[in-house]
């Protein structure tokens, strides 16, 4: 603080503090154990740093006082998005983080902690592609959702409408924790069902499970979805087959099955969208389709009025 000499009043004041930067990443599969794996940034995380906790940036970045390395307590909870662990405590690691560096937490070979990590990314990376591409003034985006991974069971994950579960491996299949594609699904049964205009909409079963089967083919850019489920990389479900299914001719009253009518539609939409108007423009726009879909939809039939309508901008739904 410098002072005035004659009064010794404060005239001006330099901070001495001095801080670091780093970033915390956690390894994931980029979809499934099958595939490569990257170091992914930690966004909106409540780290520990010493006896203080720090929140991550959207980059994953945290600061800390001093310019010394930091030990960092890895989290997986924060503001968006709060982990729970069907199998026992929630997995935890300390990690070196020197300024202006990275650290990275892998437990890719230990699949009930791989699940955990690899949930919380996949469920901030659908929330963010929500978010920007979607509906960025929808207030559950901002909200925390609650993720359990590891529960008891096998082959199949769950969305509550709300919260998101995820079952343990069998000789059958993988952890469904670890595929990114599941997780995005599920999300988007919570989606959908949080994006319903009331009066307007409907939760139908089949119509979203098509629809969620879209939300992570749209984000992966892959028709193939679920690609991992069976310990390869083959696909759990294909939304472009070599028949194209049809509503009612292909109707079987099994919600997954059915739901591939849509979800394959959808697709369709989507090549064609980016064959007309380019990749990014035709992406916006058959997502866009897709949104107006799950909010005013309230089952596959009424899927075609909701587009034509989503997508008029005339007044004359002829053209």
């Amino acid at each position: 603080v410098f002072v005035d000499a004659g009064n010794g009043l404060p005239v001006a004041r330099q901070s001495l503090l001095r801080f670091a930067t780093g970033t915390i990443t956690y390894r994931v599969p980029t979809r499934s154990p099958q595939r490569p794996r990257v170091d992914a940034p930690v966004p909106f995380t409540n780290f520990r740093v010493g006896t203080a906790t720090t929140a991550s940036n959207a980059q994953g970045q945290i600061t800390w006082t001093g310019t010394a390395a930091a030990q960092v307590t890895t989290a997986l909870t924060g503001p968006l998005v709060a982990m729970s662990n069907g199998a026992g405590a929630l997995a935890t690691a300390t990690l070196t983080l020197q300024p202006g560096g990275s650290a990275s937490w892998d437990r890719s070979t230990v699949a009930t902690d791989d699940a955990q990590l690899s949930t919380y990314v996949f469920a901030h990376t659908v929330k963010a592609y929500a978010k920007a591409n979607l509906n960025p003034n929808l207030a559950y985006l901002d909200q925390q959702i609650s993720a359990t991974v590891n529960e008891s069971g096998n082959c199949n994950a769950y969305s509550t409408g709300d919260d998101i579960h995820f079952y343990r491996a069998s000789s059958q299949c993988e952890n469904t924790g670890r595929i990114a594609d599941v997780v995005y699904h599920e999300f988007g049964h919570s989606l959908h069902a949080q994006s319903i205009i009331p009066g307007v909409g409907n939760f139908d079963g089949a119509l979203s499970e098509g629809v969620s089967d879209y939300l992570a083919a749209t984000i992966t850019g892959d028709s193939g979805m679920g690609r991992g489920f069976f310990f390869n990389d083959s696909a759990l479900r294909e939304l472009q087959p070599a028949r194209d299914l049809r509503y009612p001719d292909d109707l079987q009253g099994e919600v997954h099955a059915d739901g591939e009518i849509i979800a394959g539609t959808l697709w369709d939409v989507r090549v064609a969208m980016i064959a007309a108007l380019g990749p990014a423009a035709g992406v916006t726009k058959a997502d866009d389709l897709y949104y107006a879909i799950i909010q005013r939809a309230s089952d596959i039939p009424t899927t075609y009025a909701e587009a034509l309508a989503a997508d008029d901008d005339d007044g004359n739904l002829a053209n």
